[in-house]
């Protein structure tokens, strides 16, 4: 088979396959002399890909196709490493080409016929053939090893949760969040007298990155948060507050009710930042502000926005935090901002009492504003801000 030549010469130029990404390169039923042509992507020195071939017209997987898979310095020289791979019985394939790392490579990727390169997902592909070879970078380790740990947390059935007898899940997370952690808070909030659990994602982790990001000073998901509390209110919850007047209080903003129901973060971020290490974790929350309602459960139920002083959790400590979340290099961050530094959380919350399941239950979504040590302002508020509340919005509880 000979190779095809390529649309544009990137010998000189780094284009990088970015991670998460998903190319599609479609097998064309068209001739030789009108279709060949093929982009190449910059490899660096090893990366590991994984892909599927798909029927385009049925969607389904291609089972057992051989995938020509090239790797080349540049169109005038000679391929340096040619490796044919055969799916599997899902079309499923990997390539992990070991490269010298003094060198730059390209990829290309060969079907049986030709083919053409394509846009990158969502945008509309142009469908030239029966086939599509999907390309991606393989998972990230890091996250792999987050998502095995979620995946074991909502496996082990914890007797808090299980004497509330329900869970949270939200409909509209996107995949851009990890899934939901689990964590019994009733230590945490053993000096207001409360029990129960606390569901909450955190921004997964992006290209090769060891560490997630919460923890990314580039990403709009640096400390941010979205989450529920679900507390046991088998009991009266509050002095002075009936259950049954809780939602009453809270749709007229009373606030020493808010207040109360502020109390709940100010210690979960307190104890997370202790738990991270944080000689002095704060966690101070600022009068709240109605700024919408949500209609559910047969509630209509206020949303109110607040702001929390508190800190990051970034450090160069290890610890139980540091290990779950993950910290980047701290060469990528002293000096821009100091380990726990200040940071202003921009904080929503969604609470209403369930008086059919007996459970009071808080929806909370942050994101984070904060100052380099070079006087610049991050806010990522307005990045998140419609994200968050679409998240909120589809909050549901489960039975267990």
């Amino acid at each position: 088979m000979s190779t095809p030549r390529k649309i544009m010469d990137l010998s000189n130029t780094t284009r990088r396959l970015p991670a998460g990404a998903l190319l599609a390169l479609c097998l064309s039923g068209l001739a030789l002399a009108s279709c060949d042509r093929n982009d190449d992507y910059d490899l660096g020195a090893a990366t590991p890909l994984q892909g599927q071939v798909l029927d385009v017209t049925t969607g389904q997987a291609v089972p057992l196709a051989t995938v020509r898979l090239l790797a080349r310095r540049s169109a005038a020289q000679p391929d340096s490493i040619t490796e044919e791979i055969e799916a599997d019985a899902q079309g499923n394939f990997s390539f992990a080409p070991v490269l010298d790392p003094a060198q730059t490579y390209t990829l290309s990727a060969l079907l049986p016929g030709t083919y053409r390169a394509d846009q990158p997902v969502p945008v509309k592909r142009t469908r030239l053939g029966q086939l599509k070879l999907y390309l991606r970078p393989a998972p990230n380790a890091f996250q792999q090893q987050l998502d095995q740990l979620i995946g074991q947390l909502a496996a082990t059935p914890l007797p808090t949760e299980q004497r509330n007898g329900y869970r949270v899940t939200f409909g509209n997370l996107p995949p851009q969040w990890t899934r939901l952690i689990k964590l019994d808070m009733t230590r945490q909030w053993q000096p207001i007298g409360q029990r129960g659990m606390n569901y909450f994602a955190i921004g997964r982790a992006e290209n090769d990155n060891a560490f997630s990001n919460r923890t990314n000073l580039n990403s709009k998901y640096y400390q941010a948060w979205v989450g529920a509390y679900v507390v046991d209110g088998t009991a009266d919850l509050f002095d002075g507050v009936p259950n049954a007047d809780i939602n009453a209080t809270i749709r007229a903003g009373m606030p020493q009710m808010l207040a109360r129901i502020a109390r709940f973060s100010e210690l979960d971020q307190a104890g997370w930042l202790t738990a991270a290490g944080d000689p002095s974790p704060l966690a101070s929350t600022g009068p709240s502000t109605k700024v919408g309602e949500v209609n559910k459960f047969g509630l209509t139920i206020p949303l109110y926005a607040a702001t929390q002083a508190s800190h990051s959790d970034l450090t160069t400590a290890t610890n139980e935090i540091s290990e779950l979340i993950g910290m980047p290099p701290a060469a990528i961050w002293q000096n821009k901002v100091g380990a726990y530094h200040p940071v202003s959380l921009n904080v929503y919350y969604l609470p209403f009492y369930d008086a059919e399941k007996r459970l009071l239950v808080i929806g909370y979504a942050a994101s984070a504003n904060y100052t380099t040590r070079q006087g610049n302002r991050r806010d990522n508020e307005d990045k998140l801000k419609e994200q968050l509340l679409n998240i909120l919005k589809s909050i549901e509880l489960v039975r267990l």
